[in-house]
């Protein structure tokens, strides 16, 4: 808009509605839209700290008419000033600049919000249209090796009441992909073991059936017979129970992967990357990508083709038969002992 406009847009009753009461619009609309609560925390996440830091600037509560881009980059410098996991429940802050990926959920939190503002006309124009989003870093995925897998799931024994949830933990997330909000929200209802799939619903709340292995079954099936505690209320439905019998928290789950890293030794070792290693052994295995697109719940194939990519890599690792000159007629020594 031009200062002219500006200046007609600051007059009306719109502009004069506080920051704060159009993120509680906000959250009522997608709401009513039946998106996951996950969804919707994700958004508060990150869009509570952005008002909360202009309303310090001001000195005063904000309104609609103060949403701009200059307001929104001095919030995002504070960030990156910050350093990482300021506010993490579990790992120590940081003086290292928070990642890219960390801050680009500002930006697609921020603009998603700015276009709700402008469909619903409490804005005249989409304010951060024109904001740019930040380059994310490309990182190769690199899923466990097998002697990480095994690491893993030989540190647990399905024998003991104490280590036959986590280790049948592990081993479901292994074996089907699942993310951490499905895991949590993972049914006893939908685990069929007996025909060796589960049925969960993922992001955009759509449904889809995975299968797992006999070993999976075994371990899932002692995990039920065995060792899965008395449910605290009737009404808990949640596969995976803490040892009170109420469903596992995201608090717990956080806390099972700090102790498997450091019991193992696999300090890389995060939900995230069992949901990789997934996805690159089951294209080792040669299951088609559209095949794999649905199991993961993705809702791009280009998303799931990075697997196919990340197993040749892990492929050619191994065999070491990609370097040409293994294949001259040259002669090296090597060396002894």
């Amino acid at each position: 808009m031009n200062n002219t406009a500006t200046s007609l847009w600051e007059r009306q009753p719109q502009a004069r509605i506080s920051l704060w009461k159009a993120l509680e619009f906000f959250e009522a609309a997608y709401r009513a839209r039946n998106l996951s609560p996950h969804t919707i925390a994700w958004y508060k996440q990150r869009l509570t700290p952005f008002v909360s830091n202009l309303q310090g600037r001001l000195e005063r509560e904000p309104t609609l008419a103060d949403l701009d881009i200059g307001g929104f980059r001095f919030f995002i410098l504070e960030k990156q000033s910050e350093g990482k996991y300021r506010d993490h429940r579990f790992k120590r802050p940081s003086e290292e600049p928070p990642s890219a990926g960390h801050i680009h959920g500002f930006y697609r939190a921020v603009r998603g919000f700015s276009s709700w503002l402008f469909d619903e006309g409490l804005v005249p124009v989409n304010i951060m249209a024109s904001l740019k989003m930040p380059k994310l870093e490309e990182k190769e995925l690199q899923p466990l090796t097998t002697a990480e897998e095994l690491k893993l799931l030989n540190a647990y024994s399905e024998l003991k009441p104490g280590e036959c949830r986590d280790k049948a933990l592990f081993m479901l997330m292994l074996s089907t992909g699942l993310r951490r909000a499905e895991i949590l929200r993972l049914k006893a209802a939908a685990v069929n073991i007996d025909e060796g799939f589960i049925t969960v619903w993922g992001k955009g709340k759509k449904q889809r059936s995975i299968p797992f292995g006999h070993k999976v079954g075994w371990v899932l099936q002692r995990y039920t017979l065995l060792h899965r505690p008395e449910l605290a209320t009737p009404n808990v439905g949640e596969f995976f129970l803490n040892r009170d019998g109420y469903p596992m928290t995201v608090a717990s789950f956080e806390m099972t992967f700090k102790r498997a890293a450091k019991k193992t030794g696999i300090a890389r070792l995060h939900p995230h990357l069992l949901r990789h290693t997934y996805g690159t052994r089951s294209s080792e295995l040669g299951i088609p990508t559209l095949t794999l697109q649905r199991f993961m719940g993705h809702s791009q194939p280009s998303v799931t083709e990075r697997y196919s990519h990340v197993a040749t890599n892990e492929r050619l690792k191994r065999e070491r038969s990609y370097d040409h000159l293994d294949g001259l007629d040259l002669r090296v020594r090597r060396p002894r002992g």
